[in-house]
């Protein structure tokens, strides 16, 4: 029964215990990193149930799980002893040092020639990878100073850190900073001005002044104003006097009630089927200037100027500085002053002619912004271009679509012509084979006596006119069976014609007699007579005639 008092359970009561090991090991195996299951989870699992087996250590061989996975001590013989590395640490911060450790060995440059191309400015020598980790990683302050002490006790290679060993060398070059920046400014000043300033300038400034003199874009806002005033005074809203840029991309939103057609593909197919053709050239000769001009943010461009200007200043203060140091600190075959001097007689008008460029371009997209107004809030050449670039494109695109259309239309409407025309041939054919069987049929009514009956009570019955058709054996030699089936069917229709305009037929037409055909089994030769009977009952003969 439970306990009262509703306390805890003493230890081990109704909660599975690890059993004490029974094992005494010889010696000191590895480990068998397990997690173990909390006796309180055990409770309903496996390992508290009847299926564990008790006895399953009788079936294992200990003595060779002991011999494979003991720990056995190294013998002295195996033990190696490497002499102990002495740290050579810098008066650096670590991470500079290693990182200018690194750059010295990879340029692998003694620390005199690193010198020497410092003092002769040769940008050739270091590349601008090293100049510029080199800029990015120079000691200061009181790294600046512990290297200088170092300098002074003139330290081995192999006691110093690489880093230290190369820096206390240069650190004596005059005015090492400038003369970093110099050469790093010699290798891309060039490079950089044209990418920043001189081609995005060029691009702002060509395309604002194509697109604010182009008569096509002028053309092609007016039909669109056109167009728009029209469909508003449909819905009795006033007319405008034009409209904003931003309007041109949203040609495309506005659907007809069909929904197969847009302004834009309505405007598309004036151009390519209607009286707007001039129209038809726009994109070629605004699309890729308008492209350029939208890559320009004159704020990016302003920036990059700016740097360059403040580089040739710092330069030009640099120079200065130098020509005014002692003759003590100058060293021998520094080319710094020279150098230096011919980079800014070359730079100098280049950057100032593109802050004149820069200037006249923003004045000239102000301008443009202002002749066809645009809402924007940051007013850039890049959002502002990119409007127009988009329904260039979208005007070419609908330009192919309309086209497309008028083609496939264009082959329908062939198609159908093709096909009235083969049925009419069918038909046409259908009556030319149906009259020469209404004109057989025509005659065979004749001959039945059905035509004309009472007029012309002629007894056809007789074997003359009768006869069945017999099937005649293909003559020798002749070179078609259709073709002798026409001779014989044409000459059968001579016949019969021959026979209607006799004068029997004539004759007995008037006298409203009745043939009577005579014929005799032997004789093949047939004689019609024609026989009137008057009022007495009196037989007269009438005509006799051999066929």
């Amino acid at each position: 029964p439970p306990m009262m008092g509703g306390g805890p359970p003493p230890p081990g009561m109704g909660v599975p215990q690890a059993k004490p090991s029974k094992y005494k090991p010889k010696t000191k195996t590895r480990r068998a990193n397990w997690s173990k299951i909390n006796p309180f989870e055990a409770k309903e699992s496996f390992w508290s149930s009847p299926l564990l087996v008790e006895d399953a250590d009788k079936q294992i061989e200990f003595d060779r799980l002991e011999d494979l996975f003991s720990v056995k001590k190294k013998s002295q013989t195996e033990v190696s002893v490497l002499p102990a590395k002495v740290a050579i640490t810098s008066r650096m911060d670590g991470k500079k040092a290693q990182n200018l450790a690194i750059q010295f060995s990879s340029s692998r440059l003694s620390r005199e020639e690193w010198k020497a191309a410092l003092l002769e400015l040769n940008s050739e020598a270091l590349s601008s990878q090293l100049i510029q980790g080199l800029i990015k990683n120079m000691p200061e302050g009181d790294e600046a100073e512990g290297l200088k002490a170092l300098a002074a006790t003139n330290p081995e290679k192999s006691s110093t850190h690489l880093a230290d060993y190369y820096l206390i060398v240069l650190l004596d070059i005059p005015l090492l900073v400038e003369r970093l920046m110099v050469m790093n400014a010699l290798q891309s000043a060039d490079s950089e001005l044209e990418e920043q300033v001189t081609t995005p300038v060029f691009a702002l400034l060509r395309g604002s002044k194509l697109l604010q003199n182009s008569t096509l874009f002028q053309k092609l806002l007016s039909v669109v104003l056109e167009m728009g005033n029209y469909m508003n005074t449909s819905n009795k809203a006033p007319t405008s006097i034009g409209f904003d840029i931003k309007f041109l991309p949203l040609l495309s939103d506005c659907r007809s009630m069909d929904g197969k057609y847009t302004l834009l593909l309505f405007l598309a197919e004036m151009v390519e089927f209607g009286q707007l053709s001039d129209l038809a050239s726009i994109g070629e000769q605004l699309g890729p200037v308008v492209e350029e001009a939208a890559r320009v943010t004159t704020n990016l461009v302003e920036a990059d100027l700016k740097t360059h200007e403040s580089t040739l200043s710092d330069i030009d203060k640099a120079l200065t500085k130098y020509k005014k140091l002692p003759a003590k600190k100058l060293v021998e075959g520094d080319q710094f002053a020279s150098v230096a001097t011919t980079f800014l007689e070359r730079q100098q008008p280049a950057v100032e002619k593109c802050r004149q460029d820069l200037n006249e371009a923003v004045e000239a997209f102000q301008h443009l912004m202002q002749f066809y107004p645009c809402n924007l809030k940051n007013p850039e050449p890049k959002e502002y271009f990119a409007i127009i670039g988009t329904f260039l494109s979208q005007f070419q695109d609908a330009r192919k679509v309309v086209v497309e259309r008028r083609r496939k239309e264009q082959a329908e409407k062939e198609k159908e012509a093709l096909k009235a025309a083969h049925d009419a041939e069918l038909q046409a054919q259908v009556k030319t084979r149906s009259k020469p069987r209404k004109d057989r049929d025509r005659r065979k009514t004749i001959l039945n006596g059905t035509e004309g009956r009472g007029l012309l009570d002629i007894d056809l019955s007789s074997d003359l006119l009768d006869r069945p058709r017999r099937r005649k054996k293909k003559a020798k030699g002749s070179t078609s069976s259709t073709e002798s089936g026409a001779v014989r069917r044409r000459n059968r229709a001579v016949a019969h014609d021959d026979l209607l305009a006799s004068p029997i037929f004539e004759n007995a037409s008037n006298k409203a007699a009745t043939p009577d055909l005579l014929a005799t089994p032997t004789n093949p030769v047939r004689s019609i007579s024609m026989s009137s009977t008057d009022d007495g009952g009196a037989s007269t003969d009438g005509a006799s005639s051999l066929i």
